[in-house]
C-alpha cells in the first residue's frame, strides 16, 4: 500500500519544516552541529555532520519518496523554476510555457539535438545548459549541492548567456533538502510520476552521456505536472542546511573534480553543448539563451 505524504503548511519565510523530523532531538556525531530555530534551519559544522543529517532525513521520510538536493548561495524566499521568476499571473506563465513549447519545436527542427536524444529529454537539457524552463535543478549528491551552494554564478552579456561561477562572498551557503512525492509511474526511461503531482527527470538515464554536464553534475530536475496549482515549489522543502562558506570551501579543496572545467566540461568533452554551441541559437527576451561559462 502507498503511503501518502502528510499535509504541509507552506513554507513563506522558510519557518516550517517537514512535521516528521524531530530536530530538536537529533544529536549530530560532531556534538556541534545542531537545530536553528530563530533561522529555522540546520547549522552544519562539519563533514560528518552533512553527511549525518543528509542520511538522516532520507531515512526518516524514506516513506515519502526520495529526497534530493538543491544547493544556491542565497536563502531565497520563493523557489521558482528560472521561467516563472517574477511572473505575477496565471496567464503569464501559461504564455510562456507556450514561448517555451515554440522554442523548443524550433531547436528540434533546426537539428540542435544530438540525433540520438530523446525527445521528452529536450527541455529538461536546454534548462541545463542555460534556457530559463518550468524545469528546478535538483541533483543526488550532497558534494555537488555543497559546490553549488559556495559558488555564486555571476552573468554578464545582453542575455547573461555569459557566466563565470566565483566564490560565495556571503558567510552562509544553503543546501535546501526537497522531496517531490512517492513515484507512481514510469513515462519514460529516467522520467517518473509522483503522487504529488509532480514530475523528476534524471538526465544521467534520459540523456546519452554525450552531453557531459549532467552526468558531471549528477543532475535531475523537477517540475509541476499542472503549472496552474503553483510556481512556487517551497513545498516540495522538508530542510535546509546552513554552512559557513569559508567552511564549504575549505571541505571541497582544490581538487580536479572541484574546479569549473569538470563541473561544466568544455565543448571539447560535452559534445551535446558542443552542438548547442555551434548552432548559435538567438538569445530570446524571455528564455535567454545557451550559457557560455568561464567566458
Amino acid at each position: 500500500m502507498r503511503v501518502r505524504s502528510p499535509p504541509r503548511v507552506p513554507h513563506g519565510r522558510w519557518e516550517v519544516r517537514h512535521p516528521e523530523l524531530s530536530l530538536d532531538d537529533f544529536k549530530a556525531m560532531d556534538g556541534i552541529s545542531r537545530w536553528n530555530e530563530r533561522h529555522s534551519c540546520f547549522d552544519i559544522a562539519t563533514p560528518h555532520a552533512l553527511s549525518q543529517i543528509a542520511g538522516y532525513v532520507k531515512y526518516k521520510l524514506s516513506a515519502y519518496g526520495p529526497v534530493y538536493f538543491r544547493g544556491q548561495t542565497k536563502k531565497h524566499e520563493s523557489m521558482a523554476p528560472s521561467l516563472f521568476r517574477n511572473v505575477k499571473t496565471s496567464g503569464s506563465c501559461q504564455d510562456r510555457l507556450k514561448t517555451l513549447k515554440l522554442f523548443v519545436k524550433s531547436a528540434a527542427e533546426d537539428k540542435c539535438f544530438l540525433n540520438n536524444t530523446p525527445e521528452y529529454a529536450y527541455e529538461p537539457l536546454l534548462q541545463h545548459y542555460g534556457i530559463r524552463t518550468h524545469w528546478l535543478d535538483i541533483v543526488d549528491n550532497v558534494w555537488s549541492a555543497l559546490w553549488f551552494s559556495c559558488h555564486e554564478a555571476i552573468l554578464s552579456g545582453v542575455a547573461g548567456q555569459f557566466v563565470n561561477f566565483e566564490r560565495n562572498c556571503d558567510d552562509f551557503s544553503y543546501i535546501f533538502m526537497m522531496q517531490f512525492g512517492i513515484f507512481t509511474n514510469q513515462e519514460n526511461p529516467g522520467v517518473c510520476r509522483t503522487d504529488s503531482g509532480m514530475r523528476v527527470v534524471d538526465l544521467r538515464i534520459s540523456a546519452p552521456s554525450t552531453y557531459l554536464r549532467p552526468h558531471s553534475q549528477h543532475g535531475l530536475l523537477a517540475s509541476r505536472v499542472n503549472n496552474e496549482r503553483s510556481v512556487n515549489y517551497n513545498d516540495c522543502v522538508v530542510l535546509v542546511l546552513r554552512i559557513f562558506s569559508f567552511h564549504a570551501m575549505e571541505w571541497l579543496g582544490r581538487s580536479v573534480l572541484v574546479q569549473d572545467h569538470f563541473m561544466f566540461p568544455p565543448p571539447k568533452y560535452d559534445q551535446g553543448y558542443k552542438l548547442f554551441v555551434e548552432k548559435d541559437m538567438h538569445p530570446h527576451e524571455i528564455l535567454g539563451r545557451i550559457s557560455f561559462i568561464g567566458a
